[in-house]
């Protein structure tokens, strides 16, 4: 039976402070702390170890990178493209993410998608039907929302960054 769109949940990672997680469960989002762990400074993040069906909330810009975390691998991604000294931000980020996604995606659609998240706006990646990954930023202006697709990698540059 497929799963009806509701509340996610985000795991922050160990780059996630408090303050940042209390602004999450503001914006909407329900939020767990690592495999349900406080998160530990300076400890290795293990993705494999969060809770089922967790989106990884984080501000490790590495995650972003396909060497690093490669689509196929991740059930989800939320990248904080934001200072942590200024909260106005970090709120809006995580607003604009709840907003575009929160109760219109399932856990399942996750499946494969990162996003980069900024007060204005977000950057998508996800994989393409042919292997590849398209990117695609969306930002509001003037009450509007604009999409506009960036061009997408090479298959087999995706593939060869997959592979173990």
């Amino acid at each position: 039976m497929p799963q009806m769109p509701g509340l996610l949940t985000l795991c922050a990672d160990h780059t996630i402070d408090a303050e940042t997680a209390a602004l999450a469960v503001k914006a909407g989002f329900l939020v767990s702390a690592g495999a349900g762990n406080i998160p530990l400074p300076g400890k290795a993040f293990r993705p494999k170890r969060r809770p089922a069906g967790g989106i990884i909330l984080t501000r490790d810009r590495r995650l972003w990178e396909e060497r690093a975390l490669p689509l196929a691998r991740t059930a989800g991604l939320v990248l904080l493209d934001v200072p942590p000294s200024d909260p106005q931000a970090v709120a809006d980020a995580l607003a604009f993410v709840e907003r575009i996604f929160g109760r219109h995606y399932t856990h399942e659609r996750w499946h494969g998608m990162k996003v980069l998240a900024r007060p204005d706006g977000c950057t998508i990646k996800t994989p393409t039907p042919d292997g590849s990954a398209a990117e695609r930023n969306i930002s509001w202006d003037n009450g509007l929302l604009f999409v506009r697709q960036a061009v997408a990698m090479e298959r087999s540059t995706l593939a060869a960054r997959a592979a173990p």
